[in-house]
């Protein structure tokens, strides 16, 4: 519902928050609501990474997709700001920016994102495009025989296992097609391969790994990684 607002005919919103949740919240807005509202979008990075893609890029399959969140904005009728949102005062409606902006609003949109954090300590994380030369070279340490065994390993808690999984198959994959044969195992605290979707896909995500010569070892966590151990 609309109603006039201090004012104004359009209601001010500020979406904190550059990635998938802050742009569809954008698109929504402006589908939606059209002029009765006054985009403004603030995020601390100046390009929207597509980072699905990025667990291809060690095996050459793709490239990560970046798009300039200005000209994003500036298509949708929004304006773009760069910052971080700090620090929301509710009653007086503004937020404070890490680079010590202050920020007016009538509706606060807050899609921020998860906090990384090291899952399994001494591990290899694979958070998006920043490790995929790191991983590379794994791939290429397993060609060459130089790792026998690699296990993936699913965070316990709260967490999307499904890029964990496209990164032990296809690791599979190319380290069998290039005639090496290591032990690969998948930890995962699940009770079956991804059953978040559910029984049937996880009974095709299990004959993947099979078929794929991936051991499964459900309903486990892993703690610390240490000596190979």
């Amino acid at each position: 519902n609309h109603d006039r607002v201090n004012g104004r005919d359009n209601i001010k919103v500020v979406i904190a928050g550059g990635s998938f949740a802050g742009l569809e919240a954008m698109l929504a807005l402006r589908k939606l609501a059209g002029a009765h509202v006054a985009v403004e979008l603030l995020a601390p990075d100046r390009e929207f990474l597509y980072r699905p893609l990025a667990v291809a890029r060690p095996f050459g399959l793709s490239r990560v997709d970046r798009f300039p969140l200005g000209p994003l904005a500036e298509r949708c009728g929004a304006l773009y700001r760069a910052g971080a949102l700090a620090t929301v005062d509710a009653p007086a409606r503004r937020a404070q920016t890490a680079e010590g902006e202050s920020l007016s609003y009538d509706a606060l949109v807050v899609a921020c994102g998860a906090r990384t954090s090291e899952a399994v300590p001494g591990a290899l994380a694979f958070r998006g495009p920043q490790d995929v030369e790191r991983f590379r070279q794994v791939v290429e340490q397993i060609e060459s025989g130089t790792v026998e065994t690699i296990a993936f390993v699913v965070p316990a808690g709260v967490s999307w296992p499904l890029p964990l999984y496209e990164l032990a198959l296809l690791t599979a994959a190319k380290v069998r097609a290039a005639g090496a044969r290591p032990e690969i195992t998948l930890v995962t605290p699940e009770r079956g391969p991804l059953a978040v979707f559910g029984t049937s896909a996880s009974n095709l995500v299990r004959g993947l790994l099979d078929g794929q010569d991936v051991r499964l070892a459900a309903e486990r966590h892993a703690v610390r990684y240490s000596d190979g151990v």
